[in-house]
């Protein structure tokens, strides 16, 4: 049974389908039992299944709100950021000098032990004077050597204090550094989930606009049977058929390049969430804001909790940080970089004010453009229905009817727009509150 499921798996392979470890481990056991064909049919129905109902996975349809987990947990750059702050964590300053200090303490003891031979000599030496023995001058010798090891030994001491100092030093950096570093590695990767939405916004925005290019080419064509029909009765020149021909090519140009660029915005998407370039990612609805959502907005509560986590202002201040710790280390004797690094911040908190109230005004503007863009909708949905019943009853033709649908539909894109740029704007208000202002 095994070598059928085996088989099975290999066949797969052997056919060019990547199989998640997903829909591997998930397998129910009664595949293995199967013939090989029924095998490999159940198996691929089952990948097909967990793709479709597992968020995340390549291939299914990746919602809104799983992106920042997905990009999190897959992201390339991030888990090389991760890795680098795990890296910083782990440094061990006590091993870097732990060898500088077992070599100045056998320096000293080296010293000590020639000190105390050569008391032990002095002393003998003492001790045969007299009788004729004078050994006063060999004495003073060896206190001399003596008296130069007492002083190299002080002197080694010296180094040995002055090494821990270092040491503590180091270890102060460190932490400075590893904080540093996370403030760093956590906004690299906050903009890096902020572009994968961005990502799947523009995503959206290209769909409705290449909807609204492909309905615009459909009115030319309408038009340009109209003013052929102009033309066959002289009511019209071959100009104005070319005129028309010119905005088509236009419009199919322009539709190519919004084509060209969804396909780009898509690979872009699957390279943040960690997926291959050429993986498809299907992308689901954008959420919509609430009046309850719009409701929870308080400027001045959201103003103070964003200026608590901004990267911006947290790395002017750190500025400020460092040259303090310049000057008291003896790094610097000037005071000019501290002062500099203090009006840096003042100026970065008045732009950081000007920048927050300026995405707090564009929600706001944004809530009111879609409700104008509603009340459009509405009135073109009544127009429409009344163009409808005229072409029902023949009161207008075919070509105005279509003119009308068109109008009413323009007038649901502009609706579908007006939520995109209102969820967009009161998204980045949301990550501005986070820190990444």
């Amino acid at each position: 049974m095994m070598k059928k499921r085996v088989f099975a798996l290999t066949a797969l392979l052997a056919m060019g389908l990547s199989i998640p470890a997903q829909a591997v481990n998930a397998l129910p056991t009664v595949v293995a039992t199967l013939g090989t064909q029924t095998a490999i049919q159940t198996l691929y129905q089952h990948m097909e299944n967990t793709k479709a109902a597992t968020p995340g996975i390549a291939g299914s349809t990746l919602s809104f709100d799983e992106i920042e987990r997905v990009v999190r947990q897959n992201n390339v750059s991030i888990k090389s950021l991760d890795q680098t702050l795990a890296g910083v964590g782990a440094t061990k300053v006590n091993d870097q000098y732990k060898e500088q200090y077992d070599n100045l303490e056998i320096q000293m003891w080296q010293y000590q032990s020639e000190i105390n031979n050569l008391e032990s000599s002095i002393r003998a030496l003492k001790n045969q004077q007299g009788d004729g023995v004078d050994n006063s001058g060999l004495i003073r010798s060896l206190e001399a050597q003596k008296a130069a090891l007492q002083s190299t030994i002080a002197s080694t001491r010296m180094s040995y204090d002055d090494l821990e100092d270092q040491e503590d030093d180091a270890t102060e950096e460190i932490g400075y550094t590893y904080n540093t570093t996370k403030e760093q590695v956590t906004n690299t990767a906050n903009q890096i989930v902020m572009s994968a939405q961005a990502a799947y916004i523009a995503m959206h925005t290209l769909e409705d606009s290449i909807a609204s290019a492909k309905r615009n080419l459909q009115a030319l064509d309408r038009n340009m049977g109209v003013v052929q029909t102009q033309v066959n009765v002289g009511a019209a020149t071959q100009l104005d058929i070319l005129a028309l021909e010119a905005q088509k090519e236009a419009l199919q140009a322009n539709l190519q390049t919004l084509e060209t660029q969804r396909a780009n915005q898509k690979n872009s998407l699957a390279i943040l969430c960690g997926y291959g370039a050429n993986e498809a990612v299907t992308v689901g609805e954008i959420p919509e804001v609430t009046v309850e959502m719009l409701g929870q907005m308080d400027y001045e509560k959201d103003l103070e909790e964003a200026r608590k986590n901004s990267y911006t202002l947290w790395a002017k201040q750190d500025a400020i940080d460092k040259a303090s710790r310049d000057y008291a280390n003896d790094v610097t004797h000037s005071l000019h970089a501290f002062e500099a690094a203090k009006i840096d911040l003042e100026a970065e908190k008045e732009n950081f004010t000007n920048s927050f109230r300026q995405l707090y005004k564009t929600v706001q503007e944004d809530e009111v453009l879609l409700e104008s863009a509603q009340s459009s909708y509405a009135q073109e949905q009544k127009n429409f229905a009344v163009s409808e019943l005229k072409y029902n009853r023949g009161a207008i033709s075919k070509n105005d009817y279509d003119a009308a649908k068109d109008t009413l539909e323009t007038a649901a894109d502009a609706v579908k727009t007006a939520k995109i740029n209102l969820f967009s704007a009161y998204n980045t208000y949301q990550w501005a509150i986070k820190g990444t202002l």
